[in-house]
């Protein structure tokens, strides 16, 4: 984790932009504590803060010749990427840096350098003799990188408040942003401020005589099914890359290791398989309940720790504050995301206090690896009608769910045509009022198209699609996953320590999209072959358990009693309400209900709404602005040939 700021004024500025950069920097402090540095040329600068978590990290920026470059990287195939560069003659200094390397790659394929680049990167390079600035963000999303192109300028930055302290970046804000975020769902490139954009995941950014243009490089393909192989010849497979991934992450400059384990499958495969790395003490970090039995995972815990012998530091988020801390801390500028952050803080103090720099965690797992329900509409269009009944009804009657919602979502929708799909809705199951909230305005919704943007983002009808396809729109779009991984990486970066998620490896995840979906997910349950490729690593209770643990009846316990009187008055007059996205009247009817007991549907977008009037109050100057494309900026199609 380091930070870097970059800034192309092919427009004429009245502080320069060596000057400006210096001021995006110490909005990013945090992210550098081990070193800063600053280079400008003409109206360029780049801005680099060093956190010197990976061996061979130096102080940036690394200006060869014409090429001058800032990154937040960690390469996880150097040698593999080092015999490629040589293949195509390039002498290689074998001690060469992670940056080092990946100035080698763009002398050698130009803009196409990011597809040869394995592991976690956002990187900005100035080329001087072609009047190029490239930028790029690894094909997960895992490092961050923000751009404004405001008025012939151009900044980037790791965070958004470091472009918002330029004078011409505006704090109007994102409204289509604001109502995606309430209605659960936030396209990957949008932040709450309209001229502040990620660069999306697996995406470059090339800007050249003042004109940018962004472009995917990578785009994860399930491709054709391979030959038939045994399933243990695909565990054994996994079981090979997991440990590649875990190993490239435990590529340290400190001796502690800390490990985010909850005693659910993906942290304990991530843990066993960290365990036992020669001269690396593992940290164990897990939040246990003293109350609520069914959040409470020691049960799983205890029986992992006894076999790996890992000793647990264990933190009760149950005596930390929820509300309190969240109105308390500093917030986000990105967006209204929110952790649980008493607790994470709580949990990267001790491992920063131990000596620790880098933490370990299980996000990425389910979307990796689960699989897709959508196996029934293939098991129907392959005529398996008896297998297709038997696996409905078990799925039904282990998850609890109404059989004819299941047979629509699964098996009517993906083989209806669009016209359809209403009518079979109303036939398989009663329908919700709407997949927005009820508080959020109708002509508010109607004027920002937000009903349509958020079908943009789930993507098409699902006429057609069958198992094949799930996987991969699963795995490749993160959704909230992408802010859950912004959220870690800028928490852990206060407390100097790089937050890295082996199951979000490039290599796992175009495995996966490759391996027959019946392996990943049979009758309701996911992660089949992940299970697989664990035996003999994790206790069988682990590795089997048919569960995954809500932590919804924790949000539900700290919003009750007096912390729903402040949930009220948080509530009470919404700055929302006033810039015309929430119905006041009807939000006031939902907390009434949820006060009454009817909570299961609400919990979770009372928390959104919540974190999302707290994020407004405090970064809000300016209310009622339009969203709309950004100026400057065409998007283009895919690269051909990406992998």
């Amino acid at each position: 984790m380091s930070g870097l700021a970059a800034l192309a004024a092919w427009r004429s500025t009245r502080t320069e932009p060596r000057a400006l950069v210096g001021s995006m920097l110490d909005a990013a402090a945090h992210r550098g504590p081990e070193g800063r540095g600053l280079w400008a040329e003409g109206g360029i600068a780049l801005g680099h803060l060093l956190l010197a978590a990976t061996p061979g990290a130096a102080t940036q920026p690394l200006v060869r010749g014409s090429l001058a470059l800032v990154a937040d990287l960690r390469l996880d195939d150097r040698e593999g990427l080092a015999r490629r560069l040589r293949a195509a003659g390039a002498a290689v200094d074998p001690q060469a840096s992670d940056a080092e390397l990946v100035l080698e790659a763009y002398r050698r394929w130009s803009v196409d350098c990011p597809v040869h680049l394995l592991g976690d990167f956002a990187f900005v390079l100035w080329d001087r003799r072609r009047g190029r600035l490239l930028a790029a963000r690894d094909p997960l999303g895992v490092k961050p990188l923000h751009y404004a192109a405001v008025a012939g300028r151009l900044a980037l930055a790791s965070e958004a408040g470091q472009l918002l302290r330029l004078p011409w970046v505006g704090r109007e804000p994102d409204e289509l942003f604001l109502g995606q975020y309430l209605a659960g769902s936030v396209a990957e490139e949008r932040t709450g401020f309209r001229q502040v954009r990620w660069l999306p995941s697996g995406h470059r950014l090339v800007a050249e005589r003042g004109r940018v243009a962004v472009r995917r490089f990578w785009e994860l393909r399930s491709g054709d099914p391979e030959p038939q192989r045994s399933p243990e010849d695909y565990a054994d497979e996994l079981g090979e890359l997991l440990e590649a991934a875990v190993r490239a992450r435990l590529r340290t400059t400190e001796r502690v290791v800390g490990l985010q384990l909850s005693g659910g499958l993906d942290s304990s495969t991530v843990a066993a398989l960290a365990h036992g790395s020669d001269g690396l003490r593992l940290m164990a970090l897990s939040a246990v309940f003293d109350r609520l039995g069914e959040c409470d995972e020691r049960a799983y815990l205890r029986r992992l720790t006894a076999e790996l012998g890992v000793a647990v530091d264990e933190f009760r988020p149950e005596q930390l504050p929820l509300l309190e801390g969240l109105e308390a801390e500093p917030s986000d500028l990105e967006g209204p995301f929110q952790g649980w952050r008493a607790l994470e803080q709580q949990m990267l103090a001790r491992l920063r206090d131990a000596g620790g720099r880098v933490l370990l965690t299980g996000h990425g797992g389910d979307s990796t690896f689960y699989g897709s329900p959508l196996l029934y509409a293939d098991l129907f269009r392959q005529g398996r009608w008896i297998e297709l009944a038997a696996q409905l009804r078990r799925h039904a009657r282990e998850r609890q769910q109404p059989p004819g919602r299941l047979a629509y979502l699964y098996l009517f929708r993906p083989l209806a045509p669009a016209w359809a799909d209403g009518g079979l809705r109303r036939a398989c199951f009663r329908p919700p009022a709407g997949e927005l909230p009820e508080w959020v305005r109708g002509d508010f919704a109607r004027r920002v198209g937000l009903a349509e943007h958020l079908r943009s983002i789930a993507g098409p009808h699902a006429g057609g699609r069958g198992a094949r396809e799930g996987v991969r729109l699963q795995a490749s779009r993160l959704g909230s996953v992408a802010w859950g991984l912004y959220w870690i990486d800028r928490t852990a970066a206060r407390f100097g320590i790089e937050a890295r998620h082996p199951l979000l490896d490039r290599r796992l995840v175009e495995f996966a999209a490759r391996v027959p979906p019946e392996l990943h997910y049979r009758a309701g349950r996911g992660k089949l072959l992940l299970r697989r490729a664990m035996r003999g690593r994790l206790p069988a209770a682990v590795r089997e358990r048919p569960d995954k643990t809500s932590f919804l009846p924790f949000l539900r316990h700290r919003l009750a009693g007096a912390g729903f009187e402040r949930l009220e008055q948080l509530l009470d007059r919404p700055l929302l309400a006033e810039m015309g996205i929430v119905d006041g009247a009807a939000l006031r009817a939902a907390l009434g209900r949820w006060e009454r007991g009817e909570r299961s549907s609400l919990d979770r977008r009372l928390w959104l709404l919540l974190t999302a009037e707290v994020w407004a109050r405090r970064n809000l100057r300016a209310t009622g602005a339009a969203s709309g494309p950004l100026p400057g900026v065409s998007a283009e199609a895919p690269a051909a040939g990406c992998v």
